[in-house]
C-alpha cells in the first residue's frame, strides 16, 4: 500500500531445503494462482484457486484473486493489464 511502483511481495513460509510437503503444495499452488493472473488467463486463475481452497481453505489471497479474475472476465482487464494488483488498505 501506498507504493508508485509496482513491487512483488512474498510471504516466507520456510527455508527451501527446510520446508515440508505441504508448504512446498502451498507454494506451487499460490504460484499458479499468481502466474495465471499476471497472464491474464483468469478462468486458469479461478481454476487454481479452486485447486488451492479445496487443499488449504478459504484464504484473504484467494478471495482478492478471485474477485478481481471474476470482475475482470465480466468486464475485461484494464487497458495495458500487467497484473499489478494496487492496494488501497493494508
Amino acid at each position: 500500500m501506498g507504493k508508485t511502483e509496482g513491487v512483488m511481495t512474498y510471504e516466507p513460509l520456510a527455508l527451501a531445503e527446510k520446508a515440508g510437503e505441504k508448504q512446498k503444495e502451498l507454494a506451487e499452488l499460490t504460484g499458479a494462482v499468481v502466474n495465471s493472473f499476471i497472464s491474464a488467463k483468469f478462468e486458469e486463475c479461478l481454476a487454481a484457486i479452486g485447486k488451492l481452497e479445496a487443499a488449504f481453505g478459504s484464504s484473504k489471497l484467494g478471495n482478492l484473486y478471485r474477485k478481481l479474475a471474476e470482475q475482470y472476465l465480466r468486464d475485461g482487464a484494464p487497458a495495458g493489464f500487467d497484473g499489478q494488483i494496487v492496494m488501497s488498505e493494508k
